[in-house]
């Protein structure tokens, strides 16, 4: 019980923190100093991000799926811009639309039913991030 409610804080928290982020005007430039403080930082963040996406993906086999709030918690770390994360999702999506194409009984319907969840996902958060900007 406690461990679910922990999960619910986490994943509750890394969602509000990614709205908060978004609302916050954009930090000033930095002084010359501290360029390597902040590449050191983001370099640590980065490092704790995939940790958390590893973690996460250990712990998503588990009976009850812990390891989302984990992935979740890495993702918001590492940022939606980053080239692996984007590649990653770039093959998955390609890798369902293999998996939808063939005429296997098993693998087929299960990748098309997969490609469908995965499009309609992507339509909504498409359409809640236009809400959020005031254009629908």
């Amino acid at each position: 019980m406690i461990l679910l409610i922990l999960i619910g804080f986490m994943t509750f928290g890394t969602l509000f923190w990614l709205l908060k982020r978004r609302d916050a005007p954009p930090p000033p430039p930095p002084e010359p100093l501290n360029i390597t403080k902040i590449t050191l930082f983001q370099m640590l963040r980065r490092i704790l991000g995939w940790i958390f996406i590893i973690l996460g993906i250990f712990l998503f086999w588990m009976p009850l799926p812990l390891g989302i709030p984990f992935m979740m918690l890495g993702a918001a770390l590492i940022g939606r811009r980053d080239r692996t994360l984007r590649r990653m999702s770039v093959n998955v999506r390609l890798l369902l639309r293999r998996w939808a194409k063939l005429p296997i009984p098993i693998i087929g319907p299960i990748g098309r039913k997969l490609l469908q969840m995965q499009q309609h996902m992507s339509r909504e958060l498409r359409r809640w991030r236009w809400r959020r900007m005031g254009l629908m």
